[in-house]
């Protein structure tokens, strides 16, 4: 799901969260929601669901819900899975012509999302020291191609992994 951003595959997750409500996607936005908050990775205003895809222009994310996501994950047991899942510079996933020939290969694992004005880009980087942390961008409202919005997401990436 997450390295090929398989948006069928989310929606389907999502409805198996919701089979208390029928296996519906808004059951399953209600669970996510709810078991954000449980865990303290959202509160009421950082954070609204309508579907699990992303696809929604009704869906609303503070970057800091997907940093708290972030290291959440990193901090438990699925930590030594968390790099195979996302996508890396130059390999298979939505990452394969991004940042290719540059640093990141080898110490980026990243999710891409996009839609019309809209593009994100969160995930783990390796620092030059060796230490992991976590970023998160979303960019929203420009009225540029979406490849330069891009092409500043690498650039900020390279700028951060060498810090």
């Amino acid at each position: 799901m997450l390295k090929k951003s398989d948006n069928f595959v989310a929606e389907a997750m999502l409805r198996a969260m919701g089979a208390e409500h029928g296996g519906s996607i808004p059951g399953g936005a209600k669970a996510a929601m709810a078991s954000m908050r449980k865990h303290g990775i959202s509160s009421g205003d950082n954070l609204v669901m309508f579907d699990g895809s992303g696809l929604s222009r009704n869906n609303k994310l503070a970057p800091r819900v997907l940093m708290s996501l972030l290291k959440a994950f990193y901090n438990s047991y699925l930590k030594s899975g968390m790099t195979a899942m996302m996508a890396e510079p130059g390999g298979e996933g939505t990452l394969k012509k991004r940042l290719v020939g540059t640093p990141a290969q080898g110490r980026v694992w990243a999710k891409t999302g996009a839609l019309r004005g809209a593009c994100a880009l969160s995930g783990l980087f390796k620092r030059s020291n060796g230490d992991m942390a976590a970023f998160s961008m979303i960019m929203n409202n420009y009225t540029v191609h979406s490849n330069l919005i891009r092409a500043i997401q690498d650039r900020l990436v390279l700028l951060m992994i060498d810090l």
